[in-house]
């Protein structure tokens, strides 16, 4: 069961992802270029926003894989750093 403090991180980390993508989608859809405004600060905060989220995502993990650890749920950290494992693996491994 996850603490209290790592799910508000991941719904924060999810919310700020999903503003970013959202961000980025309006400026696709608006058909914005290069000399606009619009695409010259939106662009920009919208792809830090979603790297923002996704390190945030990446903290939620290892909270998670740590404190599997003090309260000895040895198999519970084994599945996540397994997980973790083949996806940065199939990450790596893309044509």
């Amino acid at each position: 069961m996850k603490h209290n403090s790592n799910i508000r991180l991941f719904k924060i980390a999810l919310l700020i992802g999903v503003l970013g993508l959202s961000i980025l989608l309006g400026i696709i859809v608006s058909g914005a270029a290069d000399p606009e405004p619009l695409f010259c600060i939106g662009t920009p905060i919208g792809l830090l926003l979603c790297f923002v989220g996704a390190i945030l995502i990446i903290i939620t993990y290892t909270c998670e894989i740590f404190r599997g650890i003090r309260e000895k749920k040895f198999i519970w950290v084994i599945v996540l750093l397994i997980l973790g494992g083949l996806l940065f693996i199939r990450i790596l491994l893309r044509p």
